[in-house]
């Protein structure tokens, strides 16, 4: 076996240890579920506002990027916590669950920050 295959089967176990854990498990689904509407509620709030540009009317395809910093910031927060915790999740367990949870609680409060512009009409 060369070294490449056994550094992969190394790498795609402890991956599967680590979504083993339930809390882990339903901390993840929970937190890619309003990471999947964060995204959907802004793109729904940047076609309301007419934001989102048609590459069939203008030479724009997405418009201005600075709109969708708001969601492309809670995505980074999300993968960057995800890949600490994978890391710190048999050295120090409880590390790995506050990360979780921190970005969890992004996405929450992203949620919250989404459903206020909806209502001001920003």
């Amino acid at each position: 076996m060369s070294t490449k295959s056994v550094f992969l089967k190394f790498i795609a176990k402890t991956n599967l240890q680590f979504l083993k854990n339930k809390v882990v498990l339903l901390v993840v689904l929970l937190t890619m579920v309003s990471l999947i509407l964060v995204w959907i509620l802004w793109l729904w709030k940047m076609r309301e506002f007419g934001q989102i540009y048609s590459p069939l009317f203008s030479s724009q395809l997405f418009g201005n990027f600075a709109s969708y910093s708001l969601p492309a910031f809670s995505t980074l927060v999300f993968f960057i916590n995800f890949y600490l915790a994978q890391k710190s999740y048999f050295k120090e367990r409880i590390a790995a669950f506050f990360l979780l949870g921190s970005g969890f609680f992004v996405q929450i409060l992203t949620l919250i920050l989404i459903r206020f512009y909806l209502a001001q009409g920003f």
